[in-house]
């Protein structure tokens, strides 16, 4: 958490691009990490919702990254601005495996004036979108790539659980 807490920002900074382009992994394999855990773990998500983090929570801190980037993800026009999308991304697909555990979903809903909901899957949604589109051209280059098919199975299968619990359709 401490990885993606002290380097989310720093993606969109206009760093030489060796630097940039190795936060950006540092921070997309911590979230990748968070994300696997709290996707398969109810401990997992209960420790982000609940444990302290200075005078917050790691949830409502994860929640301040979110809406910091959230104005700035449709801004991007620059290859800095792409890579923060990126990061952001994943910051939405850790949002939305959190929200599993219904009191961090009711959290999430209570802030941004209850849109964060709305908001994480519209982003997790735009994601998808994008994986799809990948994973449509490597099937179309070189056959079959399973391990993207199943990233994307399970992340609409988690997106699908949480609009179910939402009464959203």
């Amino acid at each position: 958490m401490a990885i993606v807490m002290s380097n989310f920002g720093l993606v969109s900074e206009d760093f030489a691009s060796d630097r940039r382009d190795s936060l950006l992994d540092v921070v997309i394999l911590a979230l990748g990490t968070l994300i696997n855990l709290t996707e398969w773990n109810e401990t997992a998500r209960q420790l982000i919702l609940k444990t302290p983090s200075g005078s917050t929570t790691f949830l409502n801190r994860l929640l301040q990254l979110f809406k910091d980037g959230w104005d700035k993800t449709s801004e991007a026009d620059s290859v800095v601005q792409t890579h923060s999308n990126v990061a952001f991304g994943y910051l939405s697909v850790l949002l939305s495996t959190v929200s599993l555990d219904d009191e961090a979903r009711l959290h999430l809903r209570n802030s941004l004036d209850g849109r964060s909901v709305d908001r994480v899957l519209a982003t997790v949604d735009e994601f998808l979108h994008y994986h799809r589109k990948v994973e449509k051209e490597l099937q179309d280059g070189q056959g079959e790539h399973e391990p993207v098919t199943g990233f994307t199975c399970r992340l609409q299968s988690i997106v699908d659980r949480i609009k179910q619990a939402e009464g959203i359709c």
